[in-house]
């Protein structure tokens, strides 16, 4: 079976327990993927997926003008929109599956109208971008 090809900073399991995915259990380079806890956000308006800026990073993973940045901390969380940018993303991360996969990871309600709350800024590219660490969106609330 062809495991496929590992990406340069991409972290991978190489072993783990029985039924968990790394390399010594069978699985590919993809499926062996390392990935922080990723987090459902919904608000009264819409939905974003938060996942770590450098899971996207390490992938080389675009985002469009939908998705935010939270700008604090070391390892800054992004906010994929949930119509474009998370379909998109699930899809590069569990392929045919990514439905069903998207339906196990951990849905948190805010009590919000978080869009117009956003505040434009730059992003490391030059391209506009806004921030969540406005929203009072934080490791503690959510």
């Amino acid at each position: 079976m062809d495991k496929g090809k590992p990406i340069a900073g991409v972290e991978y399991a190489l072993t783990g327990r029985p039924g968990n995915p790394s390399i010594s259990n069978g699985n590919t380079w993809a499926e062996s993927r390392v990935i922080d806890p990723m987090l459902w956000i919904s608000t009264p308006s819409h939905g974003y997926l938060r996942v770590k800026h450098t899971t996207l990073f390490n992938e080389d993973w675009e985002i469009s003008s939908f998705s935010y940045v939270d700008h604090w901390g070391l390892d800054p969380w992004v906010y994929l929109e949930e119509d474009c940018d998370a379909p998109a993303w699930l899809k590069h991360l569990y392929g045919e599956n990514w439905i069903e996969e998207s339906r196990k990871i951990e849905e948190k309600y805010i009590d919000s109208h978080i869009a117009s709350e956003f505040e434009v800024i730059d992003y490391h590219d030059g391209r506009k971008k806004t921030t969540a660490a406005r929203l009072g969106i934080s490791k503690e609330k959510v």
